[in-house]
């Protein structure tokens, strides 16, 4: 009966954060920062699964075109179980099947039992090239301590669609035309 209680605890919190799946922006007044998340990568793990977000910054309120103060990877999980706990947690990648890279240790910056399961979350600032390279890719794995999951084609395109945001320009409106000479 318990295990059934946990399975169905977790199946509420998926449906809870399904609304988070996506592009989500976040203004906080009080700090005078905006937070722009991408919540598009979900990482299954038995029973529970793992979000995969790419998350940016901004001083002020958001508008096209400005670049991020941080951007960062961040990894949320929920599961029955410490997924991340006793790893060092060094984020590695795999892209296009031959080339290695090590982005950095990601450092915990939550760790609860609820009476849901266990919530881990990882977090890890990275450069926006980073991003864009990782996005870049025909095909991309990722290795965090002891999870492996390859970023799908969409999960990708999500990332790319993210990163537009920071490159758009806001639409000025033309100046109007000069009179001419008579």
């Amino acid at each position: 009966m318990k295990p059934l209680l946990l399975i169905l605890a977790l199946a509420l919190t998926v449906s809870a954060q399904a609304k988070r799946i996506g592009i989500d922006t976040e203004y906080d007044r009080f700090t005078d920062t905006t937070t722009i998340r991408n919540s598009q990568s979900i990482m299954p793990v038995r029973p529970g699964f793992v979000l995969f977000e790419t998350v940016a910054h901004i001083k002020g309120k958001y508008t096209p075109g400005v670049t991020p103060t941080e951007v960062a990877l961040r990894v949320e999980s929920y599961s029955d179980r410490w997924v991340f706990l006793g790893h060092a947690n060094a984020l590695r990648v795999l892209y296009n099947g031959n080339e290695r890279y090590s982005l950095g240790t990601m450092r915990r910056i939550s760790g609860e039992v609820t009476e849901r399961g266990v919530i881990e979350v990882l977090y890890l600032e990275v450069s926006m090239e980073a991003i864009e390279k990782l996005a870049s890719a025909e095909k991309l794995e990722i290795q965090i301590g002891p999870l492996e999951s390859e970023i799908k084609p969409e999960q990708r395109t999500s990332i790319r669609e993210w990163l537009a945001l920071f490159r758009e320009k806001p639409r000025l409106v033309p100046p109007l035309p000069q009179k001419s000479k008579p």
